[in-house]
């Protein structure tokens, strides 16, 4: 959270090419508190809720509105981690740039889809595994994301966050499955791929 400031929460949108820049539209009174240099983890309680005796009135209306349809960053979400958007991995490479540069969409093309196309599994199954290589199952996370729900624990073992990878593979009672299934000397490689890796190599 540390890393996303007021000063540039709506600064630009890159698809459609238009700006929203804070700089200049602070109203009058603005100098009571330095918003450039703070971050959203500071006007953000405990509870996940903003703290609006801290920004209201200190921005123009239209921003209190757009930060209002924001939800709270939490802690179970770790911290804010500098990573780019066009991959998977969130690292940066040039082919993912090339690609943004030239407008090719990466997608159809991966090996993945064509794996997932060819399963010889039901239609719900096909559908399951695209939307899990999607990351799109509606775990508790995702329904938090989407403000479903207030909870992102796993009903079942507990765990801070149930997203796609722990009911798949993390949640104690998907383990049990496993662990009778693979190899131990397999066990870490099965375990620590990415799911679009792992679906893949499961099913070829």
């Amino acid at each position: 959270m540390a890393k996303s400031y007021f000063s540039n929460l709506f600064t630009s949108d890159p698809r459609g090419g238009r700006k929203f820049p804070l700089h200049g539209r602070f109203p009058e009174g603005a100098h009571r508190l330095d918003l450039p240099s703070i971050s959203v983890a500071d006007v953000v309680s405990p509870a996940g809720e903003w703290r609006w005796n801290l920004i209201d009135g200190l921005l123009p209306a239209e921003i209190l509105l757009r930060v209002t349809a924001i939800k709270c960053p939490l802690p179970i979400f770790s911290n804010d981690l500098v990573g780019w958007n066009a991959t998977a991995s969130s690292q940066f490479s040039v082919k993912s740039a090339y690609r943004i540069r030239n407008g090719i969409v990466e997608g159809p093309n991966e090996d993945i889809w064509k794996v997932i196309a060819q399963f010889k599994g039901t239609q719900r199954m096909q559908i399951f595994l695209w939307l899990a290589c999607r990351d799109k199952i509606m775990t508790n996370y995702e329904q938090m994301k989407r403000h479903f729900v207030s909870d992102a624990r796993c009903g079942l073992c507990g765990a801070d966050v149930e997203d796609v990878d722990h009911i798949l593979r993390h949640c104690p009672n998907s383990f049990l499955v496993w662990r009778q299934l693979v190899r131990a000397d397999k066990m870490q490689d099965f375990m620590s791929c990415d799911i679009k890796s792992w679906i893949k190599i499961n099913l070829t």
